[in-house]
């Protein structure tokens, strides 16, 4: 049962050689050795609880309703322990590559409750996918950090944004100008507009009167977005219409090269220079 439940707050597929390190961070009743391990997964395997692949030598839930009842099994204590002893794992194994895995921390430090350190690992995991340009991953893991700093907004104060902007709203708005800009990237127009219009509707609502200078810079950051939005759609129709007129595949990576060839960057910056004021 505990293989099965380790498994479960793990997460994803998991070798048996990350598995066999893996227990011995989650305090499991009995020490297990290899043998152990490797008799509960062929039964496992048997009962149709687990699919083992070939060719990535890992092992994965049938049906994710069987990881969610397992995950459920778990007391509040057990789930917290696997979390923290899954956090300790890669710290200790990754050093210098532990990078790659921030988003995957940052997930483990909120099953643990430790939303300071979740939001701290979710920035960083946000903030370097969109720098290195892997915009879906980006996607992701500002979705994560958004939802969790709405939540949570006191621990907001551990992220490194915090400390230019000295304010929660402010970080969550600046979140929301590189959310925006990521689904840009990816070419979702629809759903970058809508995190603008959200970054400026909670703008509107508390710095318009206290501090116009600040609203009135990021209007005119959210007006330049929205032009460059507007010409990349320009861009998307006249790929299309190349592709539609030689009658050649579409490849979407191929469009998304295209189309940024001509466009820096996108996303909101801290301005630091202005007179920010509290807005919490």
């Amino acid at each position: 049962m505990f293989i099965c439940q380790l498994l479960s707050v793990f997460g994803v597929s998991l070798s048996f050689k990350t598995l066999v390190s893996l227990q011995l961070y989650c305090l499991p009743p009995v020490p297990l050795t290899e043998g152990d391990i490797e008799k509960y997964l062929k039964d496992l395997l048997d009962y149709g609880v687990l699919r083992h692949d070939r060719v990535t030598k890992s092992y994965h839930f049938t049906s994710p309703k069987v990881r969610d009842q397992l995950f459920s099994s778990l007391t509040f204590s057990d789930r917290t322990k696997m979390h923290l002893g899954i956090i300790a794992y890669y710290n200790k194994s990754f050093g210098e590559s532990i990078k790659e895995f921030y988003s995957i921390l940052g997930h483990h430090y909120e099953g643990s409750q430790d939303y300071a350190s979740a939001i701290k690992y979710y920035e960083d995991a946000s903030i370097d996918e969109y720098t290195d340009g892997n915009y879906r991953d980006a996607i992701l893991n500002f979705s994560n950090l958004i939802r969790l700093a709405k939540k949570k907004k006191k621990v907001c104060k551990h992220t490194k944004l915090f400390k230019t902007v000295k304010s929660t709203t402010l970080c969550i708005c600046t979140w929301l100008g590189y959310f925006a800009a990521s689904e840009c990237h990816v070419l979702h127009f629809h759903n970058s507009l809508k995190l603008l219009d959200r970054a400026m509707d909670i703008l509107s609502l508390h710095s318009i009167c206290n501090n116009p200078m600040f609203f009135c810079s990021r209007m005119a950051q959210r007006t330049r977005l929205i032009q460059q939005i507007k010409s990349m759609q320009g861009k998307v129709k006249s790929y299309l219409h190349g592709k539609i007129v030689k009658n050649k595949s579409l490849n979407m990576r191929e469009m998304e090269q295209e189309i940024f060839e001509d466009f820096p960057p996108l996303g909101w910056k801290p301005v630091e220079s202005e007179n920010l004021i509290n807005l919490d």
